[in-house]
């Protein structure tokens, strides 16, 4: 603390607190966070971060910084303040409460406090009354202007920042720091012409036995300026019972609304009989409900575009990445587990399934936001050019005859391509939607395929008996009939004595494959496309999606498609292996040695746990295959990392490590110690040694990785696992 900071470094801060007293908070955020990479141990710069996210009401950022100032000092009680308030205000009510605890001078839930409320460049004192340190229900009725209504539940800040005078008595003055929960309370006002001090009291008294918020306006509302300038301003407000007062008064009471008053008066109710018998027919309350939600709807649709493009540019964005994290993730779903069949099929098909899908969604959307910025263009011409004047063109009657006849005005233009981009959009998460189905009934003819089997097998058989065969091929048929008159748009259910069979498993089979979710959707898109060009468009859609990863265009003809013992496998290097993909078998430091000694990291294989468990049968791993967990109910509840200790570590690294050979240009590494060892790069476990190359002269040599063979007798096979080259110095 007491150091000099570096010229550069408190420039930075020094430029930030400037743009910050100025109001200029972006400034001073992007100064602030250069200087926090240039010092990141001093607490003071998260801390500034921190308030001025806080007094932005951006609470998770708030919340980030002042976590960050208390890591590094924690006995800033401000910052411990501040984590309170913004997890108070996202909810997050346990960290709140830890924090609270911590505090013991905070105000009391029993007596009011007054928090100064900010709008149009004034403020308003209003009285609040304490829920926790950081929250209070707002008890006076705050001016319209203020965006605020009587019982509000407002956040505040737990620094005092003046005192309230009330009857000599200082009453100390909080800074709002946002709504919290707006209340049901609606605000109404009046001018009392005759008002006297007994009057108003009664009418006080009458609101607060009501339920009702009253308060006087004519003093209440104005604002009060400071009367003293200390370093804690001092603020005086005016009693309306002890202030000489005008002919009359504004007062305000604040009333729950459950529906618009009836209006009041002798000429309405003179009236309501004319108007009863010329007004029409009154709606009920449910066709009342239905108009207010077509007309919110009508204006969403009006406005759907802005969520469209925002949708679409996010959507493409995310997608772009979840592709490539699907790659990884599949990577290391097949390293670190093993799945038998039928599972492994319903996994892989899965993310096969979300991989097609995310590819899918990023050629509809692009296709949609090109469209959408083609009718934006279309749009802004309207609003300078509103047609085509073809005479202005002068070309030939006759060409300007065909061309008003066969190029559509730009309003139909933008009326067709809003259409048009609006099908494209719900269409891309349609086909999403029916891909996944599509993946779901599949599973489903699968598991009675497995459920039908295990009977069989139960029941003493072989082979499926016959009755469950037959029932499996009507789950079949009845399937593809399904995918069928989805995708020919409904032509089972135009058969009249077909679709009364067909329905409950048309039912059945949407619980099955979730469709009843999507077809709303469906048939809104379906009742809009013409029946044949709609079947032919869906039909052939599909079957580009499905038959597309199967072609490609190719001319690397003296390039081998698979793997050969002729390639060269950058993933066995750990310097020319990317960082984020995963070991494939084995891996070394480099292909070109130029010390003695070379180390060998040979990946754990789960694939090969039973081979290993036969190769080893003098020994049973401590750990069993499937879920563990680390709760204990022996002794007491205990909750732990899911860890098992191991009987004899050195024997079963012995079982593992025995499973593998290792040669060196065909010679065999004899007495080769291994250690347990977790590959520092992506977390690989596996098996690690020294291979020592005093023996070998410079050049190219081939280290060759040989596993036991797998369902064989013991001694008898070996078998190929991996071939690493490399050349010594």
């Amino acid at each position: 603390m007491g150091q000099a900071l570096p010229p550069k470094l408190r420039a930075l801060i020094d430029n930030a607190a400037a743009y910050e007293a100025a109001g200029d908070a972006y400034n001073a955020v992007k100064l602030l966070k250069r200087a926090a990479q240039l010092a990141p141990d001093r607490p003071e710069t998260y801390f500034r971060l921190g308030h001025i996210y806080k007094c932005r009401q951006e609470w998770k950022p708030a919340l980030h910084y002042n976590k960050k100032a208390i890591a590094l000092d924690p006995s800033n009680r401000e910052a411990w303040w501040n984590v309170g308030l913004c997890a108070t205000a996202l909810k997050m009510w346990r960290t709140a409460h830890y924090v609270w605890n911590k505090f013991d001078a905070a105000p009391s839930s029993n007596m009011p406090v007054s928090v100064r409320c900010g709008y149009g460049g004034q403020f308003e004192l209003l009285w609040v009354v304490p829920l926790d340190p950081a929250r209070g229900v707002i008890k006076s009725i705050p001016h319209p202007a203020a965006d605020r209504r009587y019982g509000d539940i407002i956040l505040f800040d737990g620094q005092i920042i003046g005192f309230n005078m009330v009857q000599r008595r200082k009453v100390a003055v909080y800074e709002e720091r946002g709504l919290f929960k707006r209340s049901a309370y609606q605000t109404f006002s009046c001018y009392l012409h005759a008002a006297e001090e007994k009057d108003l009291l009664i009418l006080e008294r009458i609101c607060e036995d009501a339920g009702l918020g009253f308060e006087v306006w004519s003093n209440a509302t104005r604002v009060m300026a400071p009367q003293r300038a200390d370093v804690l301003p001092e603020y005086y407000g005016n009693d309306w019972l002890r202030t000489p007062q005008p002919a009359g008064l504004w007062v305000a009471i604040a009333s729950k609304v459950k529906k618009r008053p009836k209006s009041a008066g002798h000429l309405a109710n003179h009236q309501s009989e004319i108007a009863f018998k010329l007004a029409p027919p009154q709606l009920t309350a449910m066709e009342n409900e239905k108009k207010s939600i077509a007309g919110w709807l009508d204006r969403l649709q009006r406005e759907s575009w802005n969520l469209e493009l925002l949708v679409s540019g996010g959507s493409i964005f995310l997608l772009l990445q979840v592709r490539q994290a699907l790659q990884h993730f599949s990577a290391d779903l097949t390293q670190a587990y093993y799945f038998t069949p039928p599972f492994s099929t319903i996994v892989y098909n899965f993310i096969a399934i979300i991989h097609m899908a995310a590819s899918l969604l990023v050629f509809n959307l692009a296709l949609h936001i090109l469209l959408r910025g083609f009718w934006i263009g279309a749009i802004g011409l309207r609003s300078v050019q509103q047609g085509v004047h073809f005479p202005s063109l002068k070309y030939t009657a006759f060409f300007a005859r065909q061309l008003a006849r066969r190029v559509p005005s730009l309003d139909r233009l933008i009326v067709r391509l809003d259409a048009l981009c609006s099908v494209i959009f719900a269409f891309s998460f349609l086909i999403i939607f029916m891909l996944f189905s599509l993946f779901l009934g599949a599973v489903f003819v699968a598991s009675m395929s497995y459920l039908f089997a295990l009977i069989s097998t139960l029941m003493g058989y072989q082979t499926v008996v016959w009755p469950l065969v037959i029932l499996l091929y009507i789950v079949i048929a009845g399937s593809v009939i399904y995918a069928f008159d989805t995708l020919s748009l409904g032509l089972i259910k135009k058969i009249p004595w077909v679709s009364r069979i067909y329905y409950p498993w048309y039912i059945f089979m949407g619980y099955i494959t979730f469709a009843f979710l999507y077809r709303s959707i469906y048939y809104a898109l379906v009742s809009r496309l013409s029946p044949v060009w709609g079947r032919i468009f869906l039909t052939s859609y599909i079957l580009v999606v499905f038959l597309l990863p199967f072609f490609k265009y190719e001319q690397a003809v003296f390039f081998p498609d698979h793997l050969t013992s002729a390639h060269f496998k950058p993933s066995y290097y750990d310097n020319l292996r990317p960082s984020d993909t995963r070991i494939a078998l084995a891996s070394i430091p480099s292909q070109i040695v130029r010390e003695r000694h070379l180390p060998l990291f040979i990946r754990y294989d789960v694939r090969y746990n039973a081979a290993i468990r036969q190769w080893c049968s003098g020994y049973e791993p401590s750990k069993r295959e499937g879920i563990i967990s680390g709760i204990q109910l022996f002794n007491g509840i205990r909750f732990d990392t899911p860890k098992t200790v191991e009987e004899d570590p050195q024997q079963l690294l012995g079982c593992l490590s025995s499973f593998y050979h290792v040669y060196i240009d065909g010679k065999r590494q004899e007495k080769l110690e291994f250690w347990y060892y977790t590959h520092p790069k992506n977390g690989e476990k596996g098996i690690y040694t020294m291979l020592d190359l005093k023996e070998w002269q410079a050049g190219r040599h081939t280290i060759s990785i040989k596993r036991r063979s797998i369902n064989e007798t013991p001694g008898v096979k070996e078998e190929q696992y991996a071939t690493i080259p490399f050349w010594k110095e």
